[in-house]
């Protein structure tokens, strides 16, 4: 699959947008009430992430935001006091961000639509890029890597969630059952039938890695689960880490 193939079906099939019943369809274009009837979805079936945004400590820091959904962690990171900017592959995703931040009169730096493969950002301009769930669907998982470092400051930080592919949880929870529970509650969900039992995310609380001096990860082997692998790394150490994510994470990196 390549980069255009992704590109179309997010664009078709906004990130979220089914599992609270569609913007267009049951909202029927109410914007305010489909974000908060969103946010309100997506943090009661992963309820570690607002505690996991609130640790980054992102006040004061200029922060990229790759892969930008329905913008609820958008939301949450400005909220938190990030110089937040955007960017994202659809221009569907960013029409409903920059929605999103005018009705809640949410400051920001930027928005674009772009690829994570050729990012339109100047070298070193970010002391945070984050991305949740995202990076697992980029078909040239290198060259974005190289991206990612080149806009990073040296001393900055890349914080990420990706599926790991291989596990028993990916496999049973999102390749056959959550697939399955999407296509027959779609309607239910539109119609407000079925709302939160449409989908209960078998995420796990986000895990962090930082690299010492040597090299070598430290990791807390407790949050470690088979579904869930969210690193966390110095601009140094991402090229590094290609072998140990692609291992731990069942990534194909090349």
């Amino acid at each position: 699959m390549d980069e255009q193939a992704v590109q179309q079906f997010w664009q078709e099939h906004a990130c979220g947008d089914a599992q609270v019943g569609g913007l267009h369809e049951r909202f029927r274009g109410d914007y305010e009430k489909f974000f908060t009837d969103y946010d309100r979805f997506r943090y009661q079936n992963e309820r570690h992430l607002p505690g996991c945004i609130k640790a980054l400590n992102v006040a004061g820091k200029k922060v990229l935001e790759i892969g930008l959904g329905e913008g609820a962690d958008s939301e949450r990171l400005i909220r938190e006091g990030a110089h937040w900017s955007g960017v994202d592959l659809t221009a569907e995703s960013i029409a409903r961000l920059r929605t999103r931040l005018t009705l809640r009169k949410l400051p920001y730096d930027d928005l674009r639509q772009g690829s994570v493969l050729e990012l339109p950002f100047a070298d070193g301009s970010f002391d945070m890029v984050f991305s949740h769930g995202v990076l697992h669907h980029v078909p040239e998982i290198n060259v974005a890597q190289s991206e990612i470092h080149r806009v990073l400051r040296p001393d900055g930080e890349l914080v990420i969630m990706m599926y790991a592919r291989w596990s028993l949880n990916y496999l049973v929870s999102i390749g056959l059952i959550r697939r399955a529970v999407l296509l027959s509650a779609f309607p239910l969900a539109r119609a407000g039938i079925l709302y939160h039992p449409a989908l209960k995310s078998p995420w796990v609380p986000l895990t962090r890695a930082s690299t010492s001096s040597s090299g070598a990860k430290r990791m807390n082997p407790c949050l470690c689960r088979s579904l869930l692998i969210a690193e966390r790394f110095s601009p140094r150490s991402i090229e590094r880490s290609a072998s140990c994510l692609s291992a731990r994470a069942g990534l194909e990196l090349r």
